[in-house]
């Protein structure tokens, strides 16, 4: 009897394959299961343990035959014996794993693939030769708990395959330790006849564990002691972290009222008009951004140093008024990043430019004109509160700690359970993006002077989803690994301590107090455009603009203005110098009376920018189904 290691017709090999290769060989090869026969046992553990008999039918220069298994993620397949049989005197002989160059070894070609020796190249081709071989093996952690029940969804053939089979039969046993639902027996036989290339036969069942222990080839949630010591434990942590946080917000005034704004003219030369609006508007949201573009060129408008006029859009703009800007003063009297905007937008250099020559001309490029104010900008603003934002003084270290112990722990369980890399892969992703959101909320947050509960209450409320996601999976009978629990709520920690250390604010004393003076100003605002006739002037709307009241001052203007055209704001370097003692929405600097409802949304449209081109990419998933099933044939 040949062993492995051991070669026949090696003298030969060249000469007969030569041959073989010049002769027109019986042509194709084909193959096909005369049957197969499945015995399979399901133990009290859960383990399957699978007996195959394949009875192959060889025609041609087949070099034996393969069976590729399915190993869903946590399962194990151990082979036991792999044996061949004379079809003639059922005589058996034990295939060998070594070198797949030798007759009748078998190897693990890929981690779910098995293969074996039937014939040598020196040998003849077969003809319609039938070879017997017996696969044992069993499989582990194929059932699947769902609640107080377990699931066997199995495929016991293998349709990854183009040959088919004659007769298919399958004898199933289940150990005394399981009850199957709908079933009295616990011996199933089953002989649906032939398989056609492409399909398996799955076996679904709903099991109950009757046995004294727990079956050890099963998941299992955790302990619920222990799951409920976890959440009471994360929970107590994430209380004291917003206690904390609310009383250190106490100190500096965050949650007071707002105090009262007069807009008497002494009081807005002191808190407002002393500051140019760009920088009134920085100061009130400790940020830069559009409405202080928009802010500057409103002011250079005011100040006399560009002239405006609003025409209707076209094309995919056509919704948004054309804002065209003339310059009056060349560009030697203006300053700083006043005369760098100005530039910007007056694209080719004339004395002329509006909203879609700009988009033309950046439409590869983009262009944000926020960028180019912003550090300027921001300079004032230290200088207009006195100093430097307050560094913050969270303890970093703990944030740090927790993340770099969440990671760890979430690897070390993916790694011990392969069943928990779903739970790790989708949980660590799912803090990722939650982080990312809280993070940007969490700035806002910080910048908040007014309204603080209800903008904390919004920053928060998805670290509230996630947190009340995770209670549902430590709660619920889904076999989640304890180490993988105990990951997922360090990352939750960590997402939650250091985005309320981000919502902290960064200013304090006259700092914080200049802040909500404007603020209470910007809120006095927005109540007066409410109504008929404001309390406001003219002169003022670079600081409405600046303070996000653009789209008011346009409801108001297309509501209740009835000024005349020739009304004009006056330029000048106090924003009571000049004043017309009524508000008509801007008047004529910014294209007569009610045209600034147009004025105030296309000033709004060129302070936005242009966006650069992108480009996205789709991408496919596919997934499985049953466990079981693979692939088989020859090779």
């Amino acid at each position: 009897m040949p062993q492995c290691g051991m070669r026949r017709g090696h003298l030969f090999a060249l000469p007969l394959v030569a041959l073989a290769l010049a002769a027109p060989a019986d042509a194709q090869r084909s193959l096909l299961w005369r049957e197969l026969s499945v015995g399979a046992r399901l133990d009290a553990d859960g383990v399957l343990h699978v007996r195959e008999r394949h009875a192959m039918v060889f025609s041609g220069d087949w070099n034996g035959g393969e069976r590729r298994f399915r190993i869903a993620r946590g399962q194990h397949i151990e082979l036991v014996r792999l044996t061949r049989e004379d079809p003639a005197t059922r005589s058996s002989r034990e295939v060998r794993r070594g070198d797949l160059d030798d007759l009748d070894c078998y190897d693990w070609a890929e981690d779910d693939t098995l293969r074996w020796r039937s014939r040598l190249p020196s040998d003849p081709a077969f003809a319609s030769t039938e070879i017997d071989y017996v696969l044992e093996y069993a499989l582990s952690h194929i059932l699947r708990r769902r609640g107080d029940h377990y699931v066997l969804d199995h495929d016991f053939a293998f349709p990854d395959r183009e040959w088919p089979i004659q007769r298919y039969v399958l004898d199933l046993e289940i150990d005394a330790a399981w009850r199957v639902e709908g079933a009295q027996q616990r011996s199933f036989h089953f002989e649906p006849g032939a398989l056609a290339p492409g399909s398996g036969f799955v076996v679904k069942a709903r099991m109950v564990h009757i046995g004294p222990t727990a079956p050890a080839s099963v998941r299992q949630p955790a302990p619920l002691a222990a799951r409920l010591s976890l959440l009471a434990a994360i929970g107590l942590a994430i209380t004291w972290w917003l206690a904390r946080f609310v009383r250190q917000e106490e100190r500096p005034g965050r949650w007071a009222a707002l105090p009262h704004a007069a807009l008497d003219p002494a009081s807005l030369e002191a808190n407002l008009f002393s500051l140019r609006p760009e920088v009134a508007g920085a100061v009130w949201d400790r940020s830069v951004g559009a409405p202080e573009v928009a802010a500057v060129i409103t002011r250079l408008v005011a100040e006399g140093k560009l002239a405006s006029t609003v025409r209707p859009g076209a094309g995919k703009h056509s919704q948004t008024p054309v804002l065209e800007l003339r310059r009056l003063i060349d560009g030697v009297s203006l300053e700083g990043y006043e005369s760098e905007l100005v530039d910007k937008l007056f694209v080719d250099q004339s004395e002329i430019t509006d909203t879609e020559k700009v988009r033309a001309y950046y439409a590869s490029s983009g262009f944000d004109p926020v960028e180019v104010i912003r550090e300027p900008v921001m300079r004032l603003v230290e200088l207009a509160l006195g100093s430097r934002p307050e560094r913050h003084r969270a303890k970093w270290w703990l944030p740090t700690a927790l993340s770099l112990s969440a990671l760890v722990t979430l690897l070390t369980a993916g790694f011990l359970h392969p069943f928990d890399w779903p739970a790790v892969g989708f949980g660590a992703l799912g803090l990722a993006l939650i982080w990312g959101g809280s993070a940007g909320l969490a700035a806002v947050v910080a910048r908040a002077v007014s309204s603080l509960a209800r903008t904390l209450a919004w920053g928060l409320l998805a670290l509230a989803a996630a947190s009340a996601g995770y209670a549902v999976l430590v709660l619920s009978s889904l076999p989640v690994g304890m180490a993988t629990l105990v990951g997922l709520g360090l990352g939750l920690s960590a997402v939650w301590s250091s985005t309320l250390a981000l919502m902290r604010s960064r200013d304090r004393g006259p700092a914080l107090a200049r802040r909500r003076q404007l603020a209470a100003l910007r809120l006095a605002f927005r109540d007066e455009l409410r109504t008929q006739q404001p309390r406001l002037e003219d002169a003022w709307l670079p600081w409405l603009v600046a303070l996000g009241l653009g789209s008011q001052v346009e409801r108001w203007t297309r509501s209740f203005s009835v000024g005349t055209a020739d009304s004009d704001l006056a330029a000048s370097s106090s924003a009571w110098s000049g004043g017309s003692g009524g508000f008509s929405g801007g008047g004529g600097a910014f294209g007569g009376a009610g045209a600034s409802a147009s004025w105030t949304t296309a000033v709004g449209a060129l302070s936005a920018g242009v966006s650069a081109p992108s480009s996205s990419s789709d991408s496919d998933s596919s997934g499985g189904g049953s466990s079981g099933g693979g692939g088989g044939g020859g090779w």
